[in-house]
């Protein structure tokens, strides 16, 4: 079993109707209004979708700010024990959500940049290949390598959108 086989990620234009509700519970207000909104749904049955995972981008010309990362516990409570240690040993639906993001815009940015301070979805952070920069809690991933130079001016850049 792989986990795209019943986890599909996909971007959608209201954020809000997939997700606003998870979104509260993990941060007390609304998904933000603006593009992009990355929903990862479980396939329950062939007729069935659950949001299990929200991710927010926000376009910044040459790089990409990642934020509001938020997976649904009860989601993954209604998983079957083969689906959820598939979820487990796959590095979980946060790591899979973040793939198919890099994947697709990778020749869109020059830098996906994050903020994070929760230790956990950190793990899963740097997993996807995210390195921390010079700024405390600002994390980077660059889908090719960047000469030095323009790698501090995006990191510049992303800080003075922080937080976000």
């Amino acid at each position: 079993m792989d986990i795209s086989d019943f986890i599909f990620v996909t971007e959608v234009d209201d954020g809000p109707a997939f997700a606003d509700d998870l979104f509260r519970r993990k941060f007390g207000q609304g998904v933000p209004t603006f593009r992009h909104h990355f929903v990862s749904l479980y396939r329950k049955a062939w007729d069935h979708f659950m949001p299990a995972c929200y991710v927010h981008m926000t376009d910044c010309q040459d790089i990409a700010l990642i934020g509001g990362a938020c997976t649904d516990g009860r989601t993954v409570a209604a998983m079957d024990e083969a689906q959820r240690d598939c979820v487990r040993q796959s590095g979980g639906i946060y790591l899979h959500a973040l793939r198919h993001i890099f994947c697709r815009h990778h020749d869109d940015y020059d830098a996906f940049f994050g903020v994070c301070g929760d230790p956990r979805a950190y793990e899963v952070d740097r997993q996807a290949g995210f390195v921390d920069t010079p700024i405390a809690q600002l994390i980077v991933y660059t889908p090719r390598p960047l000469r030095a130079a323009r790698l501090a001016e995006l990191t510049a850049k992303a800080k003075s959108f922080m937080p976000f």
